[in-house]
């Protein structure tokens, strides 16, 4: 059978379903294209649903950002991938300016400074000092 127009004594259903069909194909193109993504971010270690970072390149190296030449001159001489060169940059920045513990609750009270002299002064040997060594003089 050959592919005919339309005509007044085709069924008009016949060519509403035919359109159905080539959308239920594409739905079906596009979830096997979205189950590939999801798919491809598995196995980078991407989590679905995490959106991506863009980075934009400095126009010239400073102390505030790099050229992407530079990013590929250091994934060059360090046999990394450009991807893994960033990351190591911002573990490196975190180290510096991130804390490395919780800040604790500020100096001690008067209270528990005598509270731990105290205990320093029954803990600590009594008795007579036999020799004396100093690191400072």
């Amino acid at each position: 059978m050959s592919a005919k127009a339309p005509t007044a004594s085709m069924p008009r259903s016949r060519s509403v379903s035919s359109r159905r069909t080539v959308s239920a194909k594409k739905s079906g193109a596009r979830k096997r294209a979205a189950s590939a993504k999801v798919a491809s971010s598995k196995s980078r270690g991407v989590s679905p649903g995490k959106a991506g970072f863009l980075l934009k390149f400095r126009a010239a190296d400073s102390s505030y950002g790099v050229t992407r030449g530079t990013v590929k001159a250091i994934s060059d001489a360090l046999g990394l991938t450009e991807t893994q060169v960033v990351h190591i940059a911002l573990s490196k920045l975190a180290d510096e300016v991130l804390p490395a513990y919780e800040p604790d609750d500020g100096p001690l009270t008067q209270e528990q400074l005598a509270a731990l002299r105290r205990d320093a002064k029954e803990r600590l040997a009594k008795g007579e000092v036999l020799s004396r060594q100093s690191l400072f003089g």
